[in-house]
């Protein structure tokens, strides 16, 4: 997890996708040939925190690939449409976050290594106002905190 390192070295934010950090750690593992890709991101349906069954084989992978890693720290990021007040995403975004650090706990994966964080409609990856927009946007994303090595 050097590149990481080297990033906070530079003063820019180490924010690398649970995939990415998973290919880069088999890749360095003389053992492994291929890289495993994992996935990051779960979707919701409206006004929703119900995982759906992709969203819990996606989160099923997570948490296999986290428990060969047992230094390595994720925070899940919370995201909603705009629909509802600022005040209703920014809490459904905390809902959804924690519903998937539940299921990541009930995989195996400590508590102590996942926090959680809402940014409701803060963040939106689309911007429009047609469906495919919003739902986009209704998601939780799980982000490397940490390697667990020091700086």
């Amino acid at each position: 997890m050097k590149l990481l390192r080297e990033l906070n070295e530079r003063g820019l934010r180490a924010r690398f996708l649970l995939p990415l950090v998973a290919a880069l750690a088999l890749c360095t593992q003389p053992a492994f040939a291929t890289s495993v890709v994992v996935g990051d991101t779960v979707y919701f349906s409206r006004n929703s925190m119900q995982l759906s069954g992709e969203g819990e084989e996606t989160l099923r992978r997570q948490a296999a690939w986290l428990n060969e890693h047992p230094r390595v720290t994720v925070t899940i990021e919370g995201h909603t449409d705009s629909w509802g007040s600022r005040t209703q995403n920014k809490a459904l975004g905390q809902r959804r976050a924690e519903e998937v650090r539940r299921f990541l706990m009930s995989q195996g994966v400590a508590a102590s290594r996942v926090t959680t964080i809402s940014y409701g409609e803060d963040r939106r990856m689309a911007i429009c106002q047609k469906e495919q927009c919003w739902s986009t946007n209704r998601r939780a994303v799980t982000i490397i905190a940490s390697d667990g090595e020091p700086p």
